[in-house]
C-alpha cells in the first residue's frame, strides 16, 4: 500500500497554511513544469511542486531510516567534523545552502520520478 498523498487529499497542499515558503524556481525549471501540469490532476503548479517535494522527502525519509538501519549493523560513524559535512557547532545540522549540485541532484531525481 503506498503512502502517497493524492492531490484530492486535503494534506497534500495547503494554500492558506500559516507557515508557507516561496521558492523562486529557475525560468527551465518552471517551464517544464508549466509543460507537465496539464497531464497531471492538479489545479496550480505550486499544489504539483508541494505534492513533488512531499514525495522526493517521503523517499529520503525512507532511505535515511534505511541507512540508519544498515549502521546500526555496522560501527557507528562518531564523524562529525566539517568533513563530514557538517558545522562541528551545531549537533550534525548541516549549515551550508543547497548548492548547484543538490539542485541539480534534486531536480534530476525528480525528473526521474515523473514529477518533471
Amino acid at each position: 500500500m503506498s503512502n502517497r498523498t493524492h492531490p484530492s487529499d486535503s494534506t497534500a497542499f495547503d494554500a492558506d497554511h500559516d507557515s508557507e515558503w516561496t521558492v523562486t524556481l529557475p525560468p527551465t525549471l518552471r517551464s517544464r513544469i508549466d509543460q507537465r501540469l496539464p497531464n497531471t490532476e492538479f489545479d496550480s503548479a505550486a499544489a504539483y511542486v508541494a505534492y513533488a517535494m512531499e514525495s522526493l522527502l517521503r523517499e529520503l525519509d525512507e532511505q535515511d531510516a534505511r541507512a540508519d538501519d544498515d549502521a546500526d549493523s555496522d560501527t557507528p560513524n562518531t564523524d562529525t567534523s566539517e568533513s563530514a559535512g557538517t558545522d562541528p557547532g551545531s549537533d550534525g545540522v548541516k549549515t551550508d545552502e543547497m548548492d548547484d549540485a543538490d539542485s541539480e541532484a534534486m531536480e534530476e531525481r525528480l525528473e526521474s520520478l515523473g514529477y518533471l
